[in-house]
């Protein structure tokens, strides 16, 4: 295997020379035979002629790149819907579905509700069509709607803000919690909403009942009632923002920050979990510009890092799984954003949709009551579901007896809470407005890097930045902007964990906004020498660096052990001879890394980020808008009934006879014939001379001929006279099951 090796490792051979190179380079530079297609700036930029074509080595991953955007930026609940548009073919064949299987009650209501006229219309299909047509037109249902009273928009508001769903009942007292009233005057007002084709109900069972607004609504009742739905907000310039910090950082920052601090300096757990108290005073110390001591918000920090697997506990040090945290922060904001969410639910149900809601405030504040109001509303809604799926049509007990608090999302530093009076009030933190809106460019990309090797990384940094920063300096210091050393034990230990020479130089020269001072790349350059240049894989696959290909290829006690050569600088060789190639490279003067590459990784580190991933699938399945939960998985439209109490439309009635075949004069002459013969009895709609249609039975008797017009001759049925009927005039005819 060894003999095909010769020719290929000789270097600088008089055939294939870098002078030869070049000759024949100008030769057919001047006949203008170069490579088709290549510029001058590819020529140009060649390798060079004395150095053997170097391999492309596996990335080391040191250096961050761009996410790809492949998700779609969420905005606010309901942002994207209500907007007057027509509908697309495939939603309006959804629709028209979803029309078709209503109960004939419900959709004449519904239509009448879109401003039809069902007394006019007798075919389902042509109501449908026309509720269909109704429902794509944005303005119909905001005529609609402006006809109706200010305590129907509150009634209808309250409903969609519980899923569209609403025990009657429960919902009457929640509706006079809400508003003031009693609770006859709200029902009088679902009764009005219910006749104008706005709300439908479920079956009644022992007079119990639900409250649900027909799916094909819900999109455009959410953009039109979109300033109801809103929350009141308050502005005034005595309020006293309690507990305010003038510090508040991005969480991925704060997070990175505390997971680079854990990695670095390995604090302990006791038994029961809980930071010594030694290291929790250097904690706290170390932190003090982001949180207070025994502060909720280092709790939910060191939660969220252990719930998803990014830090675990090795004895009784914690420390850090790196492979799952480089997985997180090369994630996209969004699914970032969703696993912060996840964390946030097991301290505060429906964080998410709170931090929407008091967004849309701005920098107003929202009293206490409204917001408790409303987050009521969607807890019950959620109540009232999951009850309607069982089929519990009993009242449950009373939530308006309970009272609810935001103080869990206040400790973790996503809402303030200010006092003004005696009211308390809340709005989005500087931190939380980040969480909602994460930026899209993922933050600053530059630091600052000083002579004196140090590296201040300001708040906003982009949160991969910061990490990589962590693995080659140490952190010493945790505010506005954060501070780090590079000495020789940090950059030993980079080297350790995959970071190449040119990777630490070119990611200080791109990332440093003065570039790399050159007292530091020299320094840098010392400290490292050719470390890392020589890797072992456990492919058994020997990289070389393209500095080193030719020393390396030219030592004649290297061949033995190389077995095939991919390329220049990467080479296979024998698993079981690795450490004495090893020590062979290190008599010649090489410095290969002690550590093996391993390909994909670690078993436990690969399921650990397959774990992470799994995490965020669950997080984006839990991000349901409470306004617009799937109301068609818990009430399909054969579900919807009248309301109890309330008129219902009725169809124009068909008339008789409508429902018979149109027939020609020579369709009806054989039908005419059959029923003679077999003595059967005629179904028919007749034209008099006077114009008005008729609708008789008759028992034909025989065809005569009058004038020139054929005539049936028979019984009438119902008169009891025998009368004869011009064919010419038959405009419908069947033959009936009756016989003489």
């Amino acid at each position: 295997m060894n003999e095909d090796l010769d020719d290929s490792l000789i270097v600088g051979s008089n055939d294939d020379d870098g002078a030869g190179r070049k000759r024949r380079r100008r030769r057919r530079k001047r006949k203008g035979n170069g490579p088709e297609g290549a510029s001058t700036h590819e020529r140009s930029s060649s390798a060079p002629a004395d150095e053997a074509p170097a391999v492309s080595l596996p990335s080391s991953g040191r250096n961050p790149h761009r996410k790809r955007n492949s998700r779609v930026r969420r905005g606010p609940p309901g942002a994207p819907l209500g907007k007057r548009r027509r509908l697309g073919k495939g939603e309006a064949d959804d629709f028209a579905h979803w029309l078709e299987r209503l109960s004939p009650a419900v959709l004449t209501t519904l239509y009448r509700g879109m401003g039809g006229q069902p007394g006019r219309i007798s075919s389902p299909d042509r109501m449908v069509q026309l509720t269909l047509r109704a429902l794509g037109q944005g303005n119909r249902l905001s005529a609609v709607l402006k006809t109706v009273q200010e305590r129907d928009r509150k009634a209808l508001a309250g409903l969609l803000q519980a899923g569209g769903i609403a025990h009657a009942d429960e919902f009457h007292r929640e509706l006079s919690l809400s508003f003031g009233g009693v609770e006859r005057d709200w029902k009088r007002t679902m009764s009005v909403l219910a006749e104008r084709g706005l709300v439908a109900a479920s079956e009644a069972k022992d007079d119990q009942f639900f409250y649900l607004i027909p799916e094909p609504l819900i999109d455009g009742l959410l953009g039109e009632l979109a300033d109801d739905l809103k929350l009141p907000v308050f502005q005034h310039d005595d309020m006293r923002v309690i507990d305010e910090r003038p510090f508040c950082p991005p969480l991925d920052f704060s997070i990175t920050t505390l997971a680079t601090y854990i990695d670095q300096s390995s604090p302990r757990l006791t038994q029961r979990h809980e930071v010594y108290r030694n290291d929790q005073e250097v904690m706290d110390a170390f932190f003090a510009q982001i949180w207070d001591p025994e502060s909720e918000l280092f709790s939910f920090h060191l939660d969220f890092l252990m719930m998803h697997g990014m830090v675990k506990l090795r004895g009784e040090y914690l420390s850090l799984v790196r492979e799952v945290l480089e997985e997180w922060l090369q994630l996209e904001s969004e699914d970032q954003r969703d696993l912060v969410f996840r964390a946030l639910e097991k301290r505060f149900a429906m964080a998410e949709w709170v931090l929407w809601a008091l967004d849309q405030a701005g920098e107003g504040w929202i009293a206490e009551r409204p917001l408790m109001a409303t987050y009521r509303r969607w807890k019950r809604g959620e109540d009232w579901r999951e009850r309607f799926s069982r089929g519990v049509f009993q009242p449950g007990r009373g939530f308006e007896r309970e009272s609810y608090s935001f103080a869990p999302l206040v400790h973790c530093g996503v809402l303030e809470m200010g006092q003004w009076g005696q009211e308390k009030f809340y709005r989005v933190s500087e931190r939380g407005h980040r969480l909602l809106h994460p930026p899209e460019d993922d933050g600053f990309t530059q630091f600052y890097l000083t002579p004196n090797f140090e590296i201040m990384a300001p708040a906003g940094i982009a949160p991969i930045l910061l990490f990589r920063i962590g693995e080659l300096a140490d952190l010493t210091g945790c505010d506005r902007a954060n501070s780090f050393r590079i000495t020789e034990a940090s950059i030993e230990r980079a080297m350790e964990r995959g970071w190449r020479r040119d990777d630490v130089l070119q990611f200080l020269r791109d990332n440093s906004q003065i570039g790399l001072p050159e007292n530091v790349e020299a320094t840098l350059k010392g400290w490292i020498g050719h470390r890392g240049d020589v890797e072992f894989h456990d492919l058994c696959v020997l990289t070389v660096h393209r500095t080193q290909i030719r020393r390396f290829e030219s030592n004649p006690r290297v061949k033995p052990y190389i077995l095939h050569r991919f390329a220049a600088g990467m080479y296979a060789i024998d698993r079981t001879r690795r450490e004495e190639i090893a020590a062979l490279l290190e008599e010649g003067g090489f410095a290969p890394r002690k550590e093996v590459r391993g390909y994909p990784g670690d078993p436990e580190q690969v399921e650990a980020r397959n774990a992470l991933h799994r995490l965020v699938a669950e997080a984006r399945i839990a991000t349901a808008d409470p306004t617009i939960d799937a109301l068609q998985a818990y009430a399909p439209p054969e579900a919807l009934h009248p309301v109890p109490g309330t008129k219902a439309a009725v169809a124009k009635k068909k008339k008789a006879g409508s429902d018979l075949p149109e027939v020609t004069p020579e369709e009806a002459r054989p039908i005419i014939d059959q029923a003679i013969l077999k003595r059967h009895e005629l179904q028919m709609v007749y034209l008099g001379k006077d114009g008005v249609r008729v609708t008789c039975t008759v028992e034909p008797q025989r065809i005569a001929l009058k004038g020139e017009d054929a005539v049936l001759v028979g019984l009438d049925v119902k008169e009891g006279e025998r009368r004869s009927y011009v064919i010419d005039r038959i405009e419908r005819l069947a033959v009936s099951g009756g016989t003489r």
